[in-house]
């Protein structure tokens, strides 16, 4: 009886070996590529961060929905600000919206910004020194 299990398990363990080194992770071919992978994962997470706060406002806890947002608004920043801090040259508050627009980034950084200093954290997830010293200088620069 222990055979049988034992020849299924270890056939199934060497399927999973050998599969696992037949698989691999695509890499981006061109900066096209790159750029294309960063929309990507901005759209994916997005869509993410939706589907989470309207199954909170779906089942009524809307207080939840409110901390999910405030949380994400952080995220947003802290996200926004190791961009700036990456690349410090270039001018991400002049960036135009889109190719057709003469709307500019910095319009919805100030946005940002002023929500921020105007409302308080909702949200539990308690942020480290660096990460509130971060999100206090976006403030201050983009209001």
């Amino acid at each position: 009886m222990r055979a049988p299990t034992f020849i299924a398990g270890g056939l199934v363990c060497a399927v999973i070996f050998v599969s696992a080194g037949c698989t691999s992770v695509a890499k981006p071919k061109s900066a096209d590529s790159v750029r294309d992978l960063q929309l990507q994962k901005s759209v994916t997470l997005a869509a993410g961060r939706f589907s989470q706060i309207l199954d909170a406002l779906q089942a009524g806890k809307t207080d939840q929905a409110k901390k999910d947002l405030d949380w994400w608004l952080d995220s947003a920043i802290l996200e926004l600000s190791a961009l700036e801090e990456r690349d410090p040259q270039e001018a991400w508050g002049e960036i135009a919206m889109d190719s057709d627009s003469e709307l500019k980034m910095k319009t919805f950084y100030k946005r940002i910004a002023q929500y921020r200093k105007s409302h308080p954290r909702l949200h539990s997830v308690p942020l480290d020194s660096a990460e509130q010293k971060r999100i206090d200088a976006f403030v201050e620069k983009y209001q």
